[in-house]
């Protein structure tokens, strides 16, 4: 069975795993709802030492590119605050390994494919794109949020069909 995820659906699906109170680990639900409300690369809320505070905001310098981004104390959770603080790992020291297998546990449609990759917990990076141009009707918001140097990334975000399927899919 193959069906596409809406962006509806999508958005319904990790708020559903954030409220959730079925994951083992309780500091998991605050990496979820970091990388909700950032859309973060998976391991970025992980390495403290990218992330400072600048003018009563914090700053966050991406891995992949080292953009800066900028975000709102209100948008990150107490737990990534705290980490920024005393410079100690974020989720209670919890590897990206961990907080991986909890979200593929968990979420209530595994896997869930873009293109012929499994997407995991960058479906938060899909979604915060695509949550963000629902809001705004506007890619170049998209792009500047992400710090992204291209217009035609931040429309393959938005734009990406994301997949379920119940079964594994063979490529090649």
């Amino acid at each position: 069975m193959e069906k596409v995820i809406s962006t509806s659906e999508l958005n319904e699906i990790l708020l559903e795993l954030i409220e959730s109170a079925e994951t083992y680990y309780s500091q998991s639900h605050s990496y979820f709802e970091d990388m909700y409300y950032t859309g973060c690369r998976s391991i970025e809320p992980l390495l403290i030492d990218r992330w400072k505070y600048l003018n009563g905001n914090v700053i966050l310098s991406t891995v992949k590119t080292e953009a800066i981004r900028f975000f709102k104390t209100t948008e990150l959770s107490h737990d990534l605050l705290q980490s920024i603080d005393d410079t100690l790992p974020p989720y209670g020291g919890l590897t990206y390994d961990q907080l991986t297998a909890e979200f593929r546990k968990y979420i209530k449609l595994h896997p869930i494919y873009c293109g012929n990759r499994v997407a995991d917990t960058y479906l938060f990076r899909y979604n915060r794109a695509k949550q963000l141009f629902y809001e705004t009707n506007d890619l170049v918001k998209v792009q500047e949020f992400f710090g992204w140097q291209s217009l035609d990334t931040a429309n393959r975000y938005v734009t990406q069909k994301l997949v379920y399927t119940s079964h594994k899919v063979i490529f090649g």
